[in-house]
């Protein structure tokens, strides 16, 4: 474990909060910090801390700043039906998938990554 780096990443994350005390914090665990189910609790260590805008749908999350293009696509299929797609020209698809993104229940946060030592 990298105590400095350690530190670094908790002061940026204490800075955060104080300078957005009305904002939610949540922790998002790293895979590789779970190693089963067989006991109750894994060591990790405090990651990097960021705000972004996050939204859950069927019990995954997704990130603004890095799944906003991947959502794209994702909503754009679930919303039209195939035959509405293509005759949709790229252009139209792409303006109503970000409307249809941007419409999302985005809620902002200071997300704090705990990751595997």
């Amino acid at each position: 474990m990298n105590i400095k780096k350690q530190q670094e990443n908790i002061n940026n994350l204490l800075t955060l909060i104080k300078e957005n005390p009305d904002l939610e914090i949540l922790p998002m665990v790293d895979t590789d910090c779970v190693a089963g189910d067989e006991f109750g609790y894994w060591m990790a260590q405090w990651g990097k801390a960021s705000i972004d805008e996050y939204w859950v749908e069927d019990e995954r999350v997704y990130f603004k700043e890095h799944d906003y293009e991947d959502l794209l696509d994702i909503i754009l299929c679930n919303k039209l039906s195939y035959e509405e797609y293509l005759v949709m020209s790229d252009k139209e698809g792409e303006i109503l998938a970000k409307e249809l993104v941007d419409k999302l229940d985005w809620k902002k946060a200071i997300i704090i990554n705990i990751d595997a030592m």
